[in-house]
């Protein structure tokens, strides 16, 4: 239920919502500016992952914001944003979760199936339903 003109926009949402729930410094916004300006986040498939630069993340959490609309992100569209903030050391314990995640948004059904959620829990559940969901080849 979010509608943004730009990534700058998107960013700034996320950013400000990870600093006002304490998991995140107050730099956040900037590193993952800096993070972008090297190159975009955007994959493909509707998604983006902006993270910050350097881990200085309090705690490790991932933001998630699906857009109303697409957005031009880079040089692909964007509705579906995973927001990583990593704290420096959890990046080990996080293998298994991003390897799951690059699964999901490289397979347009997939990400469909995550952007139609209607809340954050109906999000987590169909990630997690995603496991063990293999979709034939486009």
């Amino acid at each position: 239920g979010l509608e943004f003109q730009n990534e700058f926009q998107v960013i700034d949402f996320m950013a400000n919502e990870l600093y006002d729930r304490g998991y995140v410094p107050e730099n956040y916004y900037e590193l993952v500016l800096e993070r972008e300006k090297i190159s975009s986040t955007s994959f493909g498939n509707l998604v983006a992952i902006p993270h910050p630069i350097i881990m200085n993340s309090y705690e490790t959490v991932i933001s998630t914001a699906i857009l109303d609309k697409p957005i031009w992100w880079g040089n692909h569209n964007v509705q579906l944003v995973l927001m990583f903030a990593i704290k420096a050391g959890d990046r080990r314990n996080l293998d298994y979760l991003y390897n799951h995640i690059v699964e999901a948004i490289d397979d347009p059904k997939k990400v469909k199936i995550l952007i139609e959620a209607r809340d954050f829990i109906d999000f987590k559940s169909r990630l997690i339903s995603l496991a063990t969901i293999k979709t034939p080849a486009l």
